[in-house]
């Protein structure tokens, strides 16, 4: 939801950004948290500089919002449309020298940053559904475990302050 929210702040202002998604690439979960001390998403990054979360980056871009025109007459970009200052601040100045924030390589013979492949099926790389849990002599699936939950757990209709919740756990 706020990843969303950003991205479309973002650009309805024409303002290019390089999305890094976690599920895809989850180690740079920990090069987020190191850089920000912080584990929620999105964390936006301007050059080398944190900017903050998805309420920080709405901020910003009402405050570039509001400064447009308002006549300071000073030549610090204040004046500028956000997509002109976004130019003016962070594409004209080197890109970040920080390696945790370096673009992740796609997986092997993956061309799209989605993880999507010719059929458009998803595809979950280094992700938590393939990892393998064993108990005795049986492996299941975090899929397989989900399923059997399902199955096991009573089902009830349960009333509650005046409420009635159907087929719930």
């Amino acid at each position: 939801k706020f990843c969303r929210r950003t991205k479309a702040a973002l650009s309805a202002r024409d303002i290019p950004y390089a999305d890094i998604n976690i599920e895809t690439h989850p180690s740079k979960r920990a090069d987020m948290v190191s850089l920000t001390d912080r584990i929620t998403v999105p964390q936006v990054f301007m050059n080398d500089e944190h900017v903050g979360g998805s309420e920080e980056v709405s901020a910003l871009l009402a405050q570039w919002d509001a400064q447009i025109g308002d006549g300071d007459g000073n030549d610090d970009g204040t004046e500028k449309s956000p997509r002109e200052r976004y130019i003016l601040l962070v594409e004209s100045k080197p890109d970040p020298t920080d390696e945790r924030l370096a673009i992740p390589e796609l997986p092997e013979g993956n061309n799209d940053h989605c993880g999507n492949d010719d059929d458009d099926v998803m595809k979950f790389n280094d992700s938590r559904t393939s990892e393998i849990f064993q108990t005795g002599d049986r492996h299941y699936t975090a899929l397989d475990i989900t399923k059997l939950l399902i199955q096991m757990m009573p089902r009830d209709s349960l009333t509650y302050l005046g409420f009635v919740y159907i087929n719930v756990f």
